[in-house]
């Protein structure tokens, strides 16, 4: 997957490319893996950013990595679309609205 180096040791590692995914969606995704793995987040380099999945319970998910992989490529689209056309839902929520609000 590209922008993604995935590498396994005692748990799952993973090298993100800053270039393909922003802070604030690797930190969403990694939100939704608190539950169950203690979750590392650092830099990796001037580029990269590097995350680690360990079990809590000592028995992770074989797909887990892959898991947040795919977490952080729908978080990024859905950051990308929202810096896109953010502007327009705000424009059709307020019509929408208007209508209900008699203005």
């Amino acid at each position: 997957m590209k922008g993604i180096t995935m590498q396994e040791e005692d748990g799952e590692r993973l090298i993100l490319s800053k270039e393909y995914f922003e802070k604030e969606a690797v930190f969403a995704v990694a939100s939704d893996f608190t539950g169950g793995y203690y979750v590392g987040i650092r830099p990796h380099g001037v580029d990269s950013i590097e995350v680690t999945l360990k079990p809590k319970d000592g028995a992770g998910d074989p797909e887990a990595a892959r898991e947040f992989c795919n977490g952080l490529v729908e978080q990024q689209a859905r950051l990308d679309l929202q810096k896109r056309f953010g502007g327009l839902r705000e424009i059709i929520v307020a019509e929408a609205f208007s209508a209900i609000d008699g203005k």
